[in-house]
């Protein structure tokens, strides 16, 4: 079977268990940090020509999916780890990446065009969404930090990161490279960065408790 990978297409919600969406279903599971996977649930999205876009579980039990077909988009929600799932239908709904930070509070991207992209907030589990903050940049992917940081990554591969408000700082990188994916450490809270500099893909880990003041001269280490 293909895998389809998003952007954010591998998703754990803790150091063991993990989440990833194959093309047109299932859902793999894994409870031992990646070594084994098992579907939690074998069923097609309907239609099934439903595409995969974004996965997110903010806890074990409760998990979001947002799927697309023929340009149209649909969020689904499971309070039961996976095995079964129901669609939400509130009037404004991301149609990009999303990220969880806890089972009410979220942000997701709303594409709006090839130029611009807006992100959205919930914060009751994504029955009702707000816009937070209109592009430009154009929004990529967003990514929970510690002390509630939202960071996200634009269309060119930039960083930039937010206090929890709309107000975004752009992050410098080592060597002025660009960032390729991003991950937290839940345990440790520290932030990984998987940037492409001239000299090829190199993992960065940023300082375990960045404040927003300290985001324009970042503490890049380079791991291995």
């Amino acid at each position: 079977m293909e895998v389809y990978a998003p952007h954010s297409c591998l998703n754990f919600s803790h150091s063991s268990q993990g989440y990833l969406p194959l093309d047109r279903g299932p859902i793999l599971v894994t409870h031992d940090g990646g070594r084994n996977f098992s579907p939690i649930w074998t069923q097609s999205f309907p239609p099934d020509l439903s595409m995969v876009s974004s996965l997110s579980f903010p806890s074990a039990a409760v998990g979001y999916v947002l799927t697309t077909f023929a340009g149209a988009t649909t969020l689904w929600r499971s309070s039961q780890g996976g095995k079964a799932w129901h669609v939400i239908y509130p009037p404004l709904t991301p149609n990009g990446p999303i990220a969880f930070l806890n089972r009410q509070l979220e942000v997701g991207i709303d594409i709006i065009g090839f130029q611009s992209a807006e992100i959205l907030h919930t914060q009751d589990g994504g029955r009702i969404w707000t816009l937070f903050k209109k592009g430009p940049p154009t929004w990529s992917t967003p990514y929970w930090g510690p002390h509630h940081t939202l960071w996200l990554l634009t269309a060119g591969n930039h960083l930039w990161c937010s206090n929890g408000t709309p107000h975004f700082v752009s992050v410098p990188v080592p060597n002025q490279g660009k960032v390729e994916n991003l991950a937290l450490n839940p345990l440790s809270g520290a932030l990984t960065a998987i940037i492409r500099t001239s000299q090829g893909l190199t993992a960065f880990a940023l300082s375990s408790s960045p404040k927003m003041p300290s985001l324009l001269h970042p503490r890049w280490q380079q791991l291995g």
